[in-house]
């Protein structure tokens, strides 16, 4: 990654050197180009380009209820799809418990 930010200053990074990185890497091009993205905000994160922050999530009040389901179909199938535009992204994923298990 430090390479590929240094061709990124010099000007002389291509699109070649993205995807030579990525099939090294068995990773796609958007992911690679995604890293750099980040190293360039966030310098340290070049060490361990993926690497999972533990910043990156927060889970608050505002995104948890209670459901009931009136149609087990619909919700089966949403459940599987997710919701909304990000779902493709992984950002439409829905984690359901049972409201009579739940721990208090």
């Amino acid at each position: 990654m430090r390479r590929l930010l240094e061709l990124r200053t010099q000007r002389r990074l291509t699109r070649a050197h993205v995807h030579t990185t990525a099939q090294c890497l068995n990773v796609s091009e958007r992911t690679v180009w995604r890293w750099l993205a980040d190293a360039t905000t966030t310098p340290a994160s070049a060490a361990r380009p993926g690497a999972r922050r533990a910043d990156r999530f927060e889970i608050t009040d505002e995104i948890r209820g209670t459901l009931t389901v009136t149609d087990p179909m619909t919700f089966a199938n949403t459940l599987a799809t997710g919701i909304g535009r990000g779902r493709a992204y992984s950002t439409g994923l829905i984690l359901v418990r049972d409201a009579s298990t739940r721990r208090r």
